[in-house]
């Protein structure tokens, strides 16, 4: 199946089901102003822009320029902030080299930092999510490491801070972020710039959604709002949900933004890399959502029940095809806040790696317990099928880890 058939089929009616979703939940809850973030809501932003002009809708949609790693480094200048706590989490192929730049550190600073630690042999070495957790402790007492990141989280707040007053953030007139989603913490990281610029007092960020797994420490869930799946419910969307292939698909050309800059009087974007790895692709979506965006009837037609969208989804996500995976497999994907370590999001493995993705293994890799190296796949669905061997079997096993982490997840949410 070509691209542009496939794209009209499955991505364009979700991505046109949710707009339509965002534009009416907000005018419902009084909102009149959306900041569409990069990257992930870029198409989006590109659908309501035309859905508002054409059905003639009371909103002004912004798009707002900016990543975890802009906005968290500029927020760990703030009290309420816990850099050691937000950049040693979990993820494909962590290492401390990684942890370090999340922190703003460039590499030769990492290597002053891990030969102060004594790890500078391990700087590049796997760290499974037990190793990861135990990175905490020892970085808190790090008196090099805190030096270097209050001296980058500075900088990148001043500049941060004029980006976001430029962009209209401080004023008084409600305000909703529409993103992809997953764990909801940009918006919390925005209230916290935004009181720091202006003070307490002024009406919450409210943000819209396509799914949520869960939320943000001391997040109030009323200003929250998802599309497709909810924090701590609907497991079985999850389990069958792949966030990582949605946001190599649904992304924007540009680079991932990593700070700011005043050129002639404005403050504009700094890009980790001038394109998007993925933009050729990107490019051609965009081309094509823009046909079908010229036809107000088509775009009507393609707003669908959120149950046949996730019919759509989760025939490609969750049990995809030998044609699925040579579409889009070779997407390129990095699920880290710097961006770095790009693999292809349906990652080639080993039978002995895909045995590795089953629920027993994978949980004593994770805890220590069981001495492997492990090595994921953002989309282990479309890797199962791509090395062709025992697929309905190791699918199974995948969705079995899936949802055991989220019944557990919801279970300690109670």
């Amino acid at each position: 199946m070509k691209q542009e058939t496939k794209f009209e089929e499955i991505w364009a009616p979700a991505l046109i089901s949710y707009t339509d979703w965002v534009l009416k939940k907000a005018l419902s809850l009084k909102i009149h102003k959306l900041y569409f973030l990069a990257r992930d809501a870029r198409m989006v932003y590109q659908i309501a822009c035309r859905m508002t002009e054409q059905e003639g809708l009371p909103l002004t949609c912004r798009y707002l320029e900016g990543s975890r790693y802009a906005w968290r480094m500029a927020e760990f200048t703030l009290p309420e902030s816990d850099p050691v706590e937000k950049i040693c989490m979990g993820g494909v192929h962590v290492t401390l080299r990684k942890i370090l730049r999340r922190g703003g550190l460039s590499d030769r600073e990492a290597e002053e930092v891990a030969e102060r630690l004594g790890k500078r042999r391990e700087l590049d070495h796997t760290l499974s999510y037990a190793d990861t957790q135990r990175m905490k402790p020892v970085l808190s007492e790090c008196e090099v490491f805190w030096e270097l990141l209050r001296g980058h989280a500075e900088e990148a707040y001043h500049n941060t801070v004029r980006y976001l007053e430029q962009e209209g953030l401080p004023e008084q007139e409600p305000f909703a972020i529409v993103d992809s989603g997953w764990v909801g913490s940009l918006q919390l990281t925005l209230e916290h710039l935004r009181d720091s610029m202006a003070g307490s007092g002024r009406s919450p960020i409210h943000g819209f959604y396509f799914g949520l797994y869960e939320l943000p420490k001391d997040a109030d869930p009323d200003t929250y709002h998802t599309y497709y799946f909810r924090p701590y419910q609907d497991i079985e969307k999850k389990v069958h949900f792949n966030n990582c292939l949605f946001e190599a698909v649904c992304s924007a050309k540009e680079g991932m933004t990593v700070g700011y800059r005043e050129e002639a009087g404005r403050m504009t974007p700094v890009y980790q890399n001038d394109q998007n790895p993925n933009s050729a692709l990107i490019v051609r979506n965009e081309l094509l959502l823009e046909k079908l965006l010229a036809q107000p009837d088509i775009v009507k037609s393609m707003i669908l029940p959120p149950e046949e969208v996730q019919r759509r989804l989760e025939g490609l996500m969750s049990s995809p095809t030998d044609g699925d995976v040579r579409e889009y497999g070779d997407y390129l994907f990095s699920d880290d806040v710097s961006d770095s370590s790009l693999q292809p999001v349906a990652a080639v493995l080993e039978d002995r790696e895909i045995k590795h993705l089953h629920v027993l293994n994978r949980l004593l890799i994770m805890k220590g317990i069981k001495k492997e190296e492990f090595r994921d796949s953002a989309w282990p669905e479309g890797s199962v099928v791509r090395a062709g061997n025992q697929i309905s079997y190791h699918l199974f096993q995948i969705r079995m880890y899936k949802r055991l982490v989220y019944i557990k997840k919801k279970l300690k949410n109670r």
